[in-house]
């Protein structure tokens, strides 16, 4: 039987590769048993109350390589807290989550959102682009 202890070793070994291909970062979702019993640890599945952006469907889309249909999942819905792992998990997800993001980066494949982000980046020097800045909110809002 595999233990926490051997996963949390393994991945550390594995931390100066760099980029995973697919099937490397498959071997450390080997562990995970997908019972589920993880889910009412996750922030972002209480608050959404959705299967698809549970840790143990971020698991089963890494288990059968569906990231690119699935990469506004792993882009937005894990804050990498690691509250999945802590007590349930044999696998890290946020070390797993963090590698497929690491993926679909180097493959090019992100959201509208993040490449917009990255656009008005390069362009304004920050995120939200060129937006005006909003001196009296009665005004914005249209209250005054």
């Amino acid at each position: 039987m595999t233990k926490k202890k051997d996963i949390i070793e393994n991945k550390e070994e594995n931390e100066n590769i760099g980029l995973m291909d697919i099937a490397e970062i498959k071997k450390h979702i080997k562990p995970c048993s997908f019972t589920g019993l993880n889910r009412e640890d996750c922030p972002v599945f209480r608050a959404l109350r959705k299967e698809t952006v549970s840790p143990r469907a971020k698991a089963l889309f890494i288990k059968n390589e569906n990231l690119t249909n699935r990469a506004e999942i792993f882009y937005k819905y894990c804050c990498l807290c690691g509250l999945c792992s802590k007590r349930f998990c044999f696998s890290d997800m946020k070390y797993l989550v963090r590698k497929v993001r690491e993926y679909l980066v180097e493959s090019n494949i992100e959201t509208r959102a993040n490449h917009s982000i990255a656009e008005n980046i390069k362009v304004y020097g920050k995120p939200y682009g060129n937006k005006k800045k909003i001196k009296d909110i009665d005004d914005f809002f249209g209250l005054k």
